[in-house]
């Protein structure tokens, strides 16, 4: 796939601007604070369905509109199509695909896949496990509309279990904690499952890519650090065993303390953990590693080629483009290193604009 445009109307700082792409490499130019990153965010919204800089839809609309539109015209092996987004003030969003409504927003998954990569993006191996489930999240929900309509089903659920918890009213939550529970350890099994496949996908093709970027000098390993168990149902088992063990406990804080919401992926290099012991570099060329491992996981699922968007710094940039030639790739950066390269498409931007 590839994206051909984006038109952008009332959008951070875009008032009215149409964008081609080209198919190969295409570099967005510019100073600092020009609507660099609100162009990439827009395609994100189109791909993920939400923005990577804000929770506050209200905040994608152009200071005194009403609403804002972001647009894209995608290629595809199947054919050309269209999908949008209108924001509102005082609506939630809107996706739209060929001009017909988007009854759920999982129906807009699998339509643009984007994967995103910046040197910068430290936190996933950096940050709090809440980052790291993320990561696995928005990917897989890219390729399967039916697990973001699990998390969804999963976090009312969870809600309403910690809801009940924080009553600390023995008789209601003997009452109905059963019932929770059931549900809980349902979809908590089904999420665990679908991650660590996804994980023991990505591992291989991660440490591949790590051995490129490093020249064999770094072994790759990352595991699922979570319940127990081969198999939904053994999964699912488990589950409602930890619930009962740490009843008393959710009770006592108001919260429940076990599942999915709270586990992680643990991530080492040579052995190392590499959170507590890796160098910015290794820190850097790992999670490089794991977005060109969503490459190949989303054309083997996609049977389709997805867009890379990237921040590339210099010691990466000639391996990553070798890597990357047929895929459709848009690459953001301050000043243009790139103006010797003829094959690229260059695309400035300026207050909004492209000029």
């Amino acid at each position: 796939m590839f994206i051909k445009n984006v038109r952008l109307k009332n959008f951070r700082n875009y008032k009215d601007e149409k964008i081609e792409f080209s198919k190969g490499v295409n570099v967005i130019y510019g100073k600092n604070a020009q609507g660099k990153t609100n162009l990439v965010e827009s395609l994100y919204l189109l791909s993920c369905a939400k923005s990577f800089k804000t929770s506050k839809d209200t905040d994608l609309i152009m200071y005194g509109e009403s609403n804002a539109i972001v647009s894209s015209d995608i290629a595809r092996n199947y054919g050309d199509i269209n999908i949008k987004c209108d924001i509102r003030v005082l609506d939630s969003k809107v996706f739209y695909k060929n001009n017909n409504k988007l009854s759920k927003t999982s129906d807009i998954f699998g339509n643009l896949c984007v994967i995103f990569f910046s040197p910068d993006e430290i936190f996933l191996i950096k940050g709090a496990p809440s980052d790291r489930r993320e990561f696995m999240d928005t990917d897989i929900s890219q390729i399967s509309s039916v697990y973001y309509e699990l998390l969804n089903r999963f976090e009312k659920v969870l809600t309403n279990r910690n809801k009940l918890l924080k009553t600390h009213d023995e008789k209601l939550i003997e009452q109905s904690l059963d019932v929770w529970d059931e549900q809980f350890a349902t979809y908590a099994a089904k999420i665990i499952i679908t991650r660590k496949r996804f994980i023991e996908k990505l591992k291989g093709p991660a440490n591949d890519n790590l051995n490129y970027l490093t020249d064999n000098s770094e072994v790759l390993t990352i595991e699922y650090d979570g319940e127990s168990g081969e198999s939904e149902q053994e999964i699912k088992h488990n589950i409602l065993k930890s619930l009962e063990r740490t009843k008393k406990a959710s009770i006592e804080v108001g919260y429940t303390l076990i599942g999915p919401q709270r586990d992680d992926i643990i991530i080492k290099i040579n052995g190392n953990d590499l959170k507590n012991f890796g160098s910015q570099g290794q820190i850097r060329s790992v999670v490089l590693a794991l977005k060109l491992a969503e490459l190949e996981i989303f054309e083997q699922v996609l049977k389709d080629r997805p867009v890379l968007v990237s921040e590339l710094d210099t010691k990466r940039r000639n391996k990553l483009i070798k890597k990357i030639k047929d895929c459709q790739t848009i690459i953001t950066c301050v000043n243009n290193k790139f103006g010797t390269v003829k094959d690229f498409h260059y695309i400035k931007i300026n207050e909004g604009r492209q000029i």
